[in-house]
C-alpha cells in the first residue's frame, strides 16, 4: 500500500503516524507547501517518516497520484480544504481531525471547509472518541467509516537522566507550543505559575514560542524557568528528570472552548507517560478519562498542595501506548475504505 500524506506543514502527529506506518512496511510519501519537520521540530528528520517529499505547489495532484501509484491520500487538519481540493484524484481520502475549527474560530470559510472535510472524505480519523461523537452529531451526513487514533508516543529507547538539582527540591514541568501570560486564553499559565511557585516549587516551561511577557515574568521569579525547545528522544529524556508534569484547563472558559478542552488528549500527555513522570491535571473530561484509565497521575481541583499530591503512589497500569501500536487500527481503516 502506498500512502500520500498531504499537509501544509506536517505536525508532530502526522510525523509519528507516517513514521510508524513506514516501520510496518508501508510506502509513505509527503506533499507539503509549508515548513518542514526539521523547521518545526529541531532534532527530528523528515526521512525517518517519509521516503519522498514533494513540493505540493509544483505538482498537479490527479496526475501525480496516478503516476506514483498512490492507493490512498491522508489529509490532516489544518487545513481542511485539502479534502475537497483532492476529490478528483480518483483514490480514497482519509481526513485526520485532531482539532476542529468550529471550536476555535468563527470564520465562515474555515467552518465550511470543516464541513466539507467531514462530508466528502472517504473516512475520518479522530484523536478521541469524544471528537468522533461530536463530529457525527454536528455533521450527520459525514463519512460513515472512521477510526480513533490517539496522539500516542513515538517509539524510541529512553534513558532516564539524573536530577540535576538538590534532592529536597520539587520540580514540575509544563509543555505548550505557545503558553500565554495574562491573556485569559485557555493556555494562560499566569495563575498556575503563581499558585505553584508560591509553594516554593520550581516550574519549568518548554515552549516553541515564548512571548516577552512570559520572559519578563521568569526574570522576576526564581522558581519559574524557561527551557530551550527540544524534540524527539532528547525531549523525553529531559522530561524524566522532573517530579511531575502539570496540565490545567482554566476555569470560566467560553462554552465552545470548554468543549474543545473536553475532547482533547494532547501529544504531551503521552510524552510525560513515556518519560515515566506522573501528571497532575485539573479539568477536561478527556483528560479525566485518560488519567483514570491508565493511572497516569491524579486529578485535582486546584494546585494548592502539590507536595501532598506527590506523596501518592504513581503506578501506571501499562507501558506507554506507541504510535506503532496505534497505527494497526489505521491500516485496517485504510483497507476498509480502499
Amino acid at each position: 500500500m502506498k500512502i500520500l500524506f498531504r499537509a501544509h506543514s506536517p505536525c508532530i502527529r502526522t510525523y509519528k503516524e507516517a513514521k510508524a506506518l513506514r516501520s510496518l512496511g508501508l510506502e509513505v510519501i509527503l506533499a507539503s507547501s509549508g515548513k518542514s519537520i526539521e523547521d518545526r521540530y529541531p532534532g527530528l528528520r523528515t526521512e525517518d517518516a517519509f521516503s519522498e517529499v514533494w513540493d505540493a505547489a509544483s505538482i498537479y495532484a490527479p496526475h501525480f497520484v496516478e503516476d506514483q501509484g498512490v492507493d490512498i491520500i491522508h489529509t490532516a487538519h489544518p487545513p481542511d480544504n485539502h479534502v475537497r481540493d483532492l476529490l478528483g484524484c480518483g483514490v480514497p481520502i482519509a481526513h485526520d481531525f485532531h482539532d476542529l475549527y468550529s471550536l476555535e474560530r468563527t470564520g465562515a470559510y474555515h467552518l465550511r471547509t470543516e464541513k466539507d472535510a467531514a462530508r466528502f472524505a472517504s473516512g475520518l480519523v479522530f484523536v478521541s472518541d469524544g471528537m468522533a461523537e461530536y463530529v457525527e452529531e454536528k455533521y450527520p451526513h459525514s463519512a460513515m467509516i472512521s477510526c480513533v487514533i490517539g496522539n500516542a508516543a513515538d517509539e524510541c529507547t529512553v534513558v532516564p537522566r539524573p536530577k540535576p538539582w538538590p534532592a529536597d527540591e520539587i520540580h514540575v514541568v509544563y509543555i505548550a507550543a505557545m503558553p500565554r501570560w495574562g491573556e485569559e486564553h485557555y493556555k494562560d499559565i499566569q495563575g498556575l505559575v503563581k499558585q505553584i511557585t508560591g509553594q516554593r516549587i520550581h516550574f519549568h516551561v518548554y515552549a516553541i514560542i515564548v512571548k516577552p511577557e512570559l520572559r519578563q515574568a521568569a526574570s522576576e521569579n526564581p522558581f519559574l524557568h524557561l527551557e530551550d525547545p527540544v524534540s524527539g528522544r532528547e525531549k523525553i529524556e529531559l522530561l524524566s528528570r522532573f517530579d511531575a508534569a502539570v496540565w490545567s484547563a482554566r476555569s470560566g472558559l467560553p462554552p465552545k472552548m470548554q468543549v474543545h478542552i473536553d475532547l482533547c488528549c494532547p501529544n504531551k500527555m503521552y510524552e510525560y507517560w513515556q518519560a515515566g513522570i506522573p501528571m497532575i491535571c485539573r479539568g477536561g473530561k478527556g483528560m479525566r478519562r485518560f488519567v483514570a484509565e491508565y493511572k497516569m497521575g491524579w486529578m485535582v481541583s486546584d494546585f494548592s498542595d502539590l507536595r501532598s499530591v506527590l506523596e501518592q503512589e504513581y503506578k501506571p497500569t501499562r507501558d506507554v501506548i506507541t504510535m506503532k501500536e496505534e497505527v494497526g487500527k489505521l491500516i485496517e481503516f485504510y483497507e476498509e475504505i480502499i
